[in-house]
């Protein structure tokens, strides 16, 4: 109560960020005390909250970059989602009346070390915003796209954590899993940033998009062409921030599976993992728990490979060792399995000597996965699973004549 009707700026670097142990609890603290800068004490109704604004102010007050995948859920509600319901109706299509469209919204990390999984983690049915920094120029800055473009041509053509058999095998559904494989589901936004900055001219903002668009091209995108640009500022004024906005929902609602019919047993799944995601410290379920409310396990798969280009949780088909669990938070294989083994703790480090990490060290690395009451079989079995998931990712391999080799 006492910030209520204060504008209070954070500048970059002048504040740190911390959560407090009690009360859902944020405290921000100026790093030199100050005419109108004083300490802060903000309070949030749960964990969940809490966690969701101690990110947001960490990037405004302290740059923190994203490690590995952040994700948040929003719920758009404005004159475009509206007036698209309002058009829905009249052409008699019935998706209901509340002018509401929940998107699910994923920042990805820029560090090195993530780059090479990130390909696990594109789906379609989405809306790609690709960003690059103006004021870096075109040797640093623009030909930074690369990486995302080829990325994104060589995997967009596949469903990533379920193959498309999985998902196809509903007769009602199969059809949209196939207009996905001709790019019909997803679309490209370029942004550039730092449009006010002094070495950006703005009048060369043709000359930006022609280039980018021959970028993507040599990149295998099909579709450079109908890439759609534009081109925002970062300081106070923001402009252009509004456009993109109205532009990316506007762009999602072209999209073709926009209002299609799902099955209720979909979401009542949907709605188990979600219940499960609060509940559960680690966030790997078998796949016998899911199918209690549901009438069989062939449903329960078919509705996961949904919920994955939902970006709901993670399920892989295959190899048969996966295809009993299912990963309910996608943070956790970059924030957890990878963060620990890229570590740059010099234990950690230690332990990767040459590239090459032994089995043993491996329930080390991951020790704080640990739960109080697991046996040492258990932790084994986990640390085999983590790898699995490694495996499947492309991060590593395991040596045949090793595969047989403990863990403890």
């Amino acid at each position: 109560m006492p910030h209520r009707d204060k504008v209070i700026v954070f500048e970059n670097r002048q504040w740190t960020v911390a959560a407090l142990p009690k009360d859902f609890g944020i405290k921000i603290t100026p790093v030199q005390l100050s005419d109108g800068k004083e300490e802060m004490l903000l309070y949030c109704g749960d964990r969940e909250t809490q966690e969701v604004w101690l990110g947001r102010l960490k990037k405004v007050c302290m740059n923190e970059a994203t490690h590995g995948i952040e994700i948040q859920s929003h719920t758009i509600d404005n004159d475009i989602t509206r007036e698209y319901f309002r058009k829905c109706i009249l052409a008699g299509k019935d998706i209901g009346e509340s002018g509401k469209v929940d998107v699910s919204v994923w920042d990805f990390a820029g560090q090195h070390d993530y780059y090479n999984n990130h390909h696990y983690f594109i789906s379609t049915r989405t809306v790609f915003l690709v960003l690059w920094k103006m004021s870096e120029g075109e040797e640093k800055g623009m030909r930074g796209l690369e990486f995302w473009f080829s990325s994104l041509a060589s995997h967009l053509g596949v469903t990533s954590s379920v193959s498309s058999s999985s998902y196809g095998s509903d007769s009602n559904l199969a059809p949209q899993a196939a207009a996905s494989m001709n790019g019909a589901y997803y679309s490209i936004i370029v942004v550039g940033t730092f449009l006010d900055h002094p070495s950006v001219k703005r009048g060369e903002k043709p000359i930006r998009q022609r280039k980018i668009q021959g970028i993507a091209k040599e990149c295998g995108l099909r579709s450079s062409s109908s890439l759609q640009y534009y081109e925002v500022s970062c300081s106070s004024s923001l402009e252009n921030i509004d456009v993109v906005h109205g532009v990316i929902v506007r762009t999602m609602l072209s999209h073709s599976y926009m209002g299609e019919r799902v099955p209720k047993s979909y979401l009542q799944l949907g709605t188990i993992l979600r219940r499960l995601r609060k509940q559960e410290t680690l966030p790997l379920v078998p796949l016998g728990e899911l199918d209690k409310d549901i009438s069989s396990i062939d449903v329960v798969k078919r509705a996961l490979g949904l919920l994955s280009l939902w970006g709901e949780c993670v399920y892989f088909d295959s190899p048969p060792e996966l295809s009993d669990i299912v990963i309910l938070d996608p943070r956790f294989l970059a924030k957890g399995i990878l963060a620990d083994l890229f570590s740059s703790n010099p234990t950690v480090q230690s332990m990767k000597k040459d590239g090459v990490v032994r089995h043993v060290d491996l329930h080390h690395i991951w020790k704080r996965f640990k739960r109080e009451g697991m046996t040492g079989e258990e932790f084994s079995s986990l640390c085999s699973t983590f790898l699995t998931l490694l495996q499947t990712l492309g991060v590593c391999f395991v040596m045949e004549e090793d595969r047989s080799k403990p863990f403890i």
